[in-house]
């Protein structure tokens, strides 16, 4: 098992195109506890967005030092121009990360699952009433995006400690 200073701030990201969701925990002795959440939103053309995401995911960085980085894999869709394209902006996230030297975690959909419900094939709901329940989150926080990317936290934190991480 890996060790972290004492209360770890995990960031969790749910990659997407023009709208990336973000997920900020802390875990303490106590259990884990809500930071941040909310959505890097974009537009422009695809250089642009890439600028826009690095220079937000810059600012978060800066603003809560997190030591680890959770992100999660991108799965084959139908449309392959959408997956490219999510693809490319992934790259940014993971280079924002590396730059700032922070242990990178990538998370396939069925691990968030099965670590934060316990089952792999957990639908949303379930994985939504765990994170709920975990953490005391603002009832403003609806966001899907947001949601999945605390999950994705989450996870993130529990397959680092396992030592099961990107080196």
């Amino acid at each position: 098992m890996l060790s972290f200073k004492n209360n770890p701030i995990i960031l969790g990201i749910d990659p997407g195109f023009k709208r990336i969701g973000y997920g900020m925990i802390r875990k303490s002795r106590s259990g884990f506890s809500f930071l941040d959440t909310g959505m890097l939103r974009t537009t422009g053309t695809k250089t642009q967005i890439a600028l826009t995401v690095s220079e937000k995911l810059d600012a978060l960085i800066h603003t809560y030092q997190p030591d680890v980085f959770a992100i999660e894999k991108i799965y084959f869709g139908r449309n392959i121009t959408s997956v490219l394209t999510v693809s490319e902006l992934k790259g940014v996230l993971l280079l924002g990360a590396e730059k700032n030297g922070i242990p990178i975690v990538e998370l396939t959909p069925l691990e968030v699952k099965s670590m934060v419900c316990g089952y792999g094939k957990a639908d949303k709901l379930a994985v939504r009433k765990i994170i709920l329940y975990t953490m005391n989150i603002p009832k403003s926080v609806k966001s899907k995006d947001a949601i999945d990317a605390l999950a994705i936290a989450l996870a993130g934190y529990y397959k680092y400690t396992q030592g099961r991480y990107a080196q």
